[in-house]
């Protein structure tokens, strides 16, 4: 199910926009020379906390053909001088996809993702209680997780969440946005949106609430029980989880109502 299905069949909309992590020996005015010129999504670059690491940011948009068109080319273009490894050295923090999710009314257009915060705790919920068995597709080499083993105070290393001003939670929540942080900068973009958008909509079908937030350093706080695969052999053991989200998302609708932040859910088949 795409995007555009999703937009169709429901009576809001989602936008998704990317944040990027690579390094490079190339000063930064040569990378916002070639966003201005070639790109209309991808909006700015910015330096990161790596010595040569770099960001690219996109627009919030529900054209996903787009920006997937826009981030796999800029890859393209750069790939002889970036490095888009999670972790390509030891000693810097590694490369990350983030993926930034608000959601809107069709009719106020109204972003709800602040606004109903019952839907997004559920949206939350989905992505906490998916995120294990999926990170095969957010860390797909034996390399990636050396981001997660040689771990910055930037990567999460629990499955938790919290809010704007904790940047080493799995999840986080901005004023206006739900941040998914786990994806390495190696990961297949098209593969990690279409996980994030299964999340979504399990989150929502199901009712998932997701546990207290995380306001400390997560890498540090024993109460964190749930940690996220440290290996490529780990993360297979768990891939056969919740097989049912492994192919297509299973069909079902779903909605808002009264903008009062009650949400009306119809129950999708395969999951119940």
């Amino acid at each position: 199910m795409t995007l555009e299905t999703l937009n169709d069949r429901f009576n809001f909309g989602i936008t998704l926009g990317i944040e990027l992590e690579f390094y490079s020996n190339e000063k930064i005015e040569f990378f916002k020379e070639l966003i201005s010129h070639h790109f209309c999504l991808i909006e700015r670059i910015a330096e990161e906390k790596g010595n040569g690491q770099y960001e690219i940011s996109t627009l919030p948009t529900n054209n996903i053909s787009l920006l997937l068109s826009e981030v796999n080319n800029f890859k393209v273009l750069v790939r002889e001088i970036a490095d888009f490894s999670a972790k390509p050295r030891m000693d810097q923090p590694g490369s990350a996809l983030h993926v930034h999710v608000s959601l809107h009314d069709k009719e106020s257009q109204k972003n709800i993702t602040r606004l109903e915060p019952k839907l997004r705790s559920f949206i939350v919920g989905g992505f906490c209680h998916l995120m294990r068995s999926s990170m095969l597709c957010f860390a797909p080499s034996i390399e990636s997780y050396k981001r997660f083993q040689y771990y910055d105070k930037f990567t999460p290393r629990f499955i938790n969440w919290g809010f704007e001003e904790n940047k080493t939670n799995a999840v986080r929540v901005t004023y206006d946005t739900i941040e998914h942080r786990v994806a390495g900068a190696d990961a297949v973009p098209s593969k990690v949106l279409g996980q994030v958008m299964r999340a979504i909509e399990y989150g929502i079908c199901n009712e998932v609430v997701p546990r207290a937030p995380n306001f400390g350093e997560s890498q540090y706080a024993d109460a964190f029980h749930d940690r996220l695969p440290l290996s490529y052999s780990e993360a297979i053991l768990y891939s056969g989880e919740h097989a049912c989200f492994a192919g297509a998302m299973c069909v079902n609708s779903f909605g808002i109502q009264n903008h009062s932040g009650k949400v009306g859910v119809e129950k999708c088949l395969c999951c119940h």
